[in-house]
């Protein structure tokens, strides 16, 4: 009698926790495609973006265009008609807090997972290019969904007086987005290497199928991607 007691509780304990798992795969794939559907709306000015899950990770499809109230940001060439395709342009200050509750600039480290679980850097950048806009036919295949557009940068040479060197360049042949890790300088020699005057950014080039790291001053104003928190 005692066992028949005891396999009837372990059967319904086995069944409960049974539905509980299914229970939460439903929720975890209803929340997932809810997302999916409807996108991230950021409740500042009511802009909704695409998403992507990659791996682990829930990732903007489409470069932040949010103006903030502080900071600096720029629309390519000064033309606001190249916002809704390739957003702002962020410098790496403003980068570091723009991002909408419950999202932030992603680390360098966060940045490698998704370079990882797409293959490695030598390979990764043709699977995040977006399948039209890069220059020479140098376009992606977008199968990681990641939708990268070459939107180049603007760059200001902090050394010369009213902004003398001043450009937008780079939009159609490469795409730059910030990372939140700091680092030390490698152009300039004469610099400390312990002043954290640089950022690193990673970098996609219409010639080759890679994703690069590279190191840029902070006051360069590059592309912003948003990753889940």
């Amino acid at each position: 009698m005692r066992n028949i007691i005891y396999i009837s509780l372990l059967a319904s304990l086995l069944f409960s926790c049974s539905n509980a798992n299914k229970a939460q795969k439903t929720n975890q794939k209803t929340q997932d495609s809810e997302e999916k559907e409807s996108g991230l709306r950021d409740e500042r000015d009511a802009k909704t973006y695409k998403t992507v899950k990659i791996g682990s990770q829930r990732w903007m499809a489409e470069n932040l265009a949010y103006r903030p109230k502080n900071g600096n940001y720029l629309a390519y060439d000064n033309d606001s008609a190249n916002i809704a395709k390739h957003g702002y342009l962020y410098d790496w200050e403003t980068a570091e807090i723009v991002c909408p509750s419950g999202w932030h600039l992603p680390s360098d480290e966060e940045w490698s997972k998704l370079i990882d679980y797409l293959g490695g850097s030598l390979v990764a950048g043709i699977k995040m290019k977006s399948t039209t806009g890069w220059a020479n036919n140098g376009n992606g295949d977008n199968k990681s969904g990641f939708n990268g557009f070459p939107s180049g940068y603007h760059y200001s040479n902090p050394w010369f007086e009213n902004n003398e060197e001043s450009s937008f360049k780079y939009n159609g042949s490469n795409g730059f987005w910030w990372t939140s890790t700091e680092a030390a300088p490698v152009e300039y020699c004469d610099y400390d290497p312990d002043i954290k005057e640089n950022s690193l950014c990673k970098k996609l080039d219409y010639k080759n199928d890679k994703i690069k790291n590279v190191s840029k001053l902070k006051h360069i104003f590059i592309s912003v991607r948003c990753i889940k928190d």
